[in-house]
């Protein structure tokens, strides 16, 4: 897992990153337990079966979102980000609903959400996955993202400070109410996945960002993180878990 980072402007990053398979089987078994339930008291090979459980009857699109946003976990973690979610439901066992992510860095949160393809472009898939945090965040529907994630950064595997709870609950509350902040209240992170593209060489990372940095032009937010991948992993995380792809 290589990644370049390109500073557009004060508050404004875009990272490049390519997923190929060398060693990443080995980054998955020390971190899929805490991506998917916290600080768990569960051991390696029941979160493999839960995986395999859920993925198993699931079409491709499914997998591939759900393997797109798994790897996004797993490399912010690698960065020092501090995780404020569960990649699991905790209601079920299938991939939580609401935000895809909601990570602490800096003293800054960051709302993350990921998209993915295998025949689409980094750019269409990051402004995807932007219009989807805009509607989370301005609109009201029936799935409230805020109270799912006060739910996930409450639970005791996660352990959040007060404060965070506190505000996840308020913008929970106002959600409720139909009030929502503008966006340049919030720290956004769309990622868009592309599978089966090869990003290793520094020029290819280079290309990428040339074709999403002026994206930010049409975009809203308090800080803004674009996050490109090119990810070659996709059979290495379901051989991991036990599937064949």
């Amino acid at each position: 897992m290589t990644h370049k980072i390109y500073d557009i402007k004060d508050g404004v990053t875009a990272i490049v990153i390519d997923v190929d398979e060398e060693f990443v089987q080995e980054q998955i078994a020390e971190n899929i337990v805490s991506i998917c339930e916290g600080n768990s008291e569960t051991d390696l090979e029941t979160i493999k079966i839960k995986l395999k459980d859920y993925l198993e009857p699931k079409g491709i699109r499914i997998r591939r979102g759900a393997i797109a946003e798994f790897y996004i976990h797993l490399f912010l973690k690698s960065l020092g980000y501090r995780q404020h979610c569960l990649f699991l439901n905790l209601e079920e066992n299938s991939i939580k609903k609401g935000f895809d992510g909601y990570y602490i860095f800096n003293g800054d949160e960051w709302i993350v959400e990921s998209k993915s393809g295998a025949s689409a472009t980094h750019k269409s898939k990051i402004e995807e996955a932007y219009g989807d945090l805009k509607e989370k965040l301005t609109t009201k529907s029936k799935n409230n993202p805020w109270e799912n994630a006060y739910n996930h950064a409450a639970h005791a595997a996660i352990g959040a400070k007060k404060p965070i709870l506190t505000r996840l609950k308020t913008l929970s509350n106002n959600y409720v109410k139909n009030i929502h902040l503008p966006l340049t209240e919030f720290c956004l992170m769309p990622c868009g996945t592309v599978f089966n593209h090869d990003a290793s060489s520094d020029d290819v990372k280079e290309t990428i960002y040339n074709s999403i940095k002026d994206t930010t032009s049409t975009m809203e937010y308090k800080k803004l993180c674009m996050i490109a991948i090119s990810n070659r992993a996709y059979s290495a995380f379901l051989e991991f878990i036990g599937l064949e792809a």
